[in-house]
């Protein structure tokens, strides 16, 4: 696992941008980040916001709106969007628009200057 992950994809006339700082949690608030973008048709800020869910060695460590068919010791549940998910900034291009965010977890913010 890596302590920096910027990352981009493309497809067709749409280009992403993320990055998170931090420690071994970047991977999943990526993978997160992208899939909620790629698959599930979501905007960047709401892509960014989605729970999160991070596996740890004894378990995993979930925020609300991650439901657990079997709770159990083993998984620690946030009561609220919490930075230990890290925080994701990012942008997209969309046929000549560009959107932004920066996760509320970090109370990171954005900027457009002309």
């Amino acid at each position: 696992m890596s302590n920096m992950a910027p990352s981009v994809m493309r497809s067709g006339k749409r280009a992403v941008a993320v990055a998170s700082p931090g420690a071994d949690r970047i991977t999943t608030a990526l993978t997160i980040t992208l899939a909620r973008l790629a698959l599930a048709g979501d905007d960047i800020s709401r892509a960014i916001e989605h729970p999160r869910l991070h596996p740890r060695p004894t378990g995993a460590a979930t925020e609300p709106g991650i439901e657990i068919d079997e709770p159990s010791e083993s998984i620690r549940a946030y009561p609220a969007p919490n930075m230990y998910f890290g925080g994701v900034v990012g942008a997209t291009w969309d046929d000549g628009k560009i959107d932004a965010h920066a996760d509320s977890r970090r109370g990171g913010a954005i900027a457009f200057i002309d």
